[in-house]
This record gives C-alpha cells, sequence and structure tokens, in this order.
C-alpha cells in the first residue's frame, strides 16, 4: 500500500510542476527587448525566462550613450497566482513593491496593489509580435494618473 501511495503522490507532484512550468510560459511573448522614448528619453525594459520559474525583467534608461538601470522587476508563480515585484532605485527605501494578478485575459496583464501609493495598477496589453503598450496608473495624493509607455520590440 506504501508503493501506491508513494506513485500516487510522486506523480501529482510532477503533474503539479508541469502545470506551473506551463503557465509561467504563458508570459511567452514578453520576452525579448522593448523600447519607447517617454518625454523626450529612450526606456528600454527587457524580460527573460530564467529555469522554468520566474520571469526577470529590468527598465533602463538611455541618456547621452550610457544605460543606466532604473528598475528591476519579476514575475513569478505564487500560491498559483502570478505577482509582478519590482524595486525601484531611489524609491520604497530600496525594498521590493509586489502587485498581484488581477486581470489575465488575452493579451493583457494588470497586476495590482491598492496599498502601494503609486501606482496601484500596471498594465502590459500586448498588441503583437512588435507592440508592447504598458502603462501605470492610480491615485497620487487624489489626483488621478497614468503614465504610457508605449514600446516597440528591439529583439
Amino acid at each position: 500500500m506504501t508503493n501506491i501511495f508513494r506513485l500516487v503522490l510522486f506523480s501529482s507532484i510532477l503533474i503539479s510542476c508541469s502545470a506551473k512550468k506551463d503557465k509561467i510560459h504563458e508570459l511567452q511573448r514578453l520576452n525579448g527587448e522593448w523600447t519607447t522614448i517617454f518625454h523626450g528619453e529612450t526606456i528600454s525594459e527587457k524580460w527573460e525566462l530564467q529555469g522554468d520559474t520566474i520571469w526577470v525583467g529590468n527598465t533602463s534608461l538611455l541618456r547621452d550613450g550610457q544605460s543606466f538601470m532604473t528598475e528591476e522587476m519579476n514575475i513569478q508563480l505564487k500560491d498559483g497566482k502570478f505577482v509582478f515585484c519590482t524595486s525601484v532605485k531611489d524609491q520604497n527605501e530600496g525594498l521590493e513593491v509586489k502587485f498581484t494578478l488581477k486581470e489575465h485575459s488575452g493579451n493583457r496583464l494588470v497586476f495590482e496593489n491598492l496599498k502601494h501609493d503609486f501606482p496601484q495598477l500596471i498594465t502590459y496589453d500586448l498588441k503583437n509580435d512588435k507592440e508592447l503598450n504598458a502603462y501605470i496608473s492610480g491615485t497620487n495624493q487624489g489626483e488621478k494618473i497614468r503614465m504610457d509607455f508605449n514600446y516597440k520590440r528591439v529583439k
């Protein structure tokens, strides 16, 4: 009887790992390098899958031929839900801020953290393989704000 129990347990673990692996691959279209011009400056956002469990990204500001990293990000599965984690230099005392996936419909991802000062929402809308519209939005000091980043794929 214990051999059957072990076999069932082992099979369950394999199925669970496979399901987690398949789910993280749902974000495959984020993979690559994206750029946009925002207030006259070039911003680059890069995403890549590390292993089979986490998407790692960073945002850089390109100025005078030099790249300055401004944000480190990752998207991972926690308790069956996607969580977007970000740390921005000189914000939130360098601590990571987490946003939980609120909406995933088609090529649209909306992450939410209503307790964060700004933004409360981070949205990615993958228009096609070459266009990624992203925006951050929420309320800051009573004012509704939305900042759009219309990226084009570089790689």
